[in-house]
């Protein structure tokens, strides 16, 4: 935003404006991610920037961990107790499954937190996980708008330009490679086909 002399203040070669909180961070391929779903998270998803943390710290135990996104009950503190979802970005290399900075990273917060009810791994694919009453944590298909308590399928008010498809058609084809049989070109024509014919517009929601 320009100044009352209409100059722009420029970003520093090496870092990146955070979405959420304006301060500077450091220029990493994580961090690129990590923007992009706290822009959706305000835009797409409509939560209140006053409602999420960036790298906030979860107890666990004895020790403690910092993760990448958290969104709290809407007007409560800020306290791990009050966490409604969290979220953990990762290079685009990295996979669910890795032992370090995989999907168990992320339950592991969500254990930790005790009215967390969803939580979102982003990497090489998206997965999204919910918290049942019994505690256990299962896969579902999406994170809640703000305002639900679970997820639905999105509704023409809902609907707002892409942001950054270039990544999100990455996160198809890495999904799509990975858990559908067939060929990668063949699954992804037939994929962003079936999207476009149930949107049957211009106008879309791409948070795969």
């Amino acid at each position: 935003m320009a100044n009352k002399n209409n100059v722009v203040p420029l970003v520093p070669v090496g870092k990146i404006k955070c979405y959420i909180t304006g301060s500077l961070r450091a220029d990493r391929p994580e961090e690129h991610i990590r923007q992009r779903w706290a822009r959706s998270l305000v835009e797409e998803y409509g939560y209140s920037k006053s409602s999420i943390a960036i790298e906030f710290k979860i107890k666990m135990g004895v020790s403690s961990k910092r993760a990448d996104i958290v969104i709290f009950n809407h007007g409560s503190k800020q306290i791990q107790e009050n966490i409604f979802i969290i979220i953990e970005v990762k290079r685009s290399d990295v996979l669910p499954k890795d032992k370090t900075e995989g999907i168990e990273q992320l339950k592991s917060y969500m254990a930790a937190s005790s009215l967390c009810k969803y939580g979102l791994w982003a990497g090489s694919e998206k997965n999204v996980f919910q918290k049942m009453e019994d505690n256990s944590i299962i896969e579902t298909t999406d994170l809640p708008y703000y305002g639900d308590l679970e997820p639905r399928p999105p509704i023409f008010k809902d609907l707002v330009p892409a942001i950054d498809l270039k990544s999100t058609f990455r996160r198809c084809h890495n999904y799509i490679y990975a858990n559908q049989g067939l060929q990668k070109a063949e699954a992804f024509i037939a994929k962003t086909i079936e999207g476009r014919s149930k949107i049957g517009g211009t106008r879309c929601i791409t948070r795969l």
